[in-house]
């Protein structure tokens, strides 16, 4: 018996998560999702809800906007600790 290997599918038909939902999820406000999707796609960068890729990236873009200014306190306070 043999399996039959296809690649996986990526992208559906219906939107995997919508912008109220990516707010809920990442504990920020829909406007604020709004920015960063808008930032997201003046940097070249192409988002489709509908596929599973393109969700992923703009999550891992969305938490490091999120993080970001945490990430810089922690260096400047490392920084500040290591004199």
């Amino acid at each position: 018996m043999s399996i039959s290997w296809r690649p996986h599918k990526t992208t559906y038909r219906r939107k995997m998560i919508t912008l109220q939902e990516w707010a809920d999820y990442i504990g920020v406000s829909k406007n604020t999702v709004i920015a960063w999707m808008k930032k997201y796609k003046e940097g070249k960068y192409e988002y489709d809800p509908r596929n599973i890729y393109s969700v992923f990236n703009f999550l891992i873009y969305a938490l490091i906007q999120k993080y970001s200014p945490t990430f810089k306190f922690f260096k400047v306070l490392t920084f500040l600790l290591q004199r």
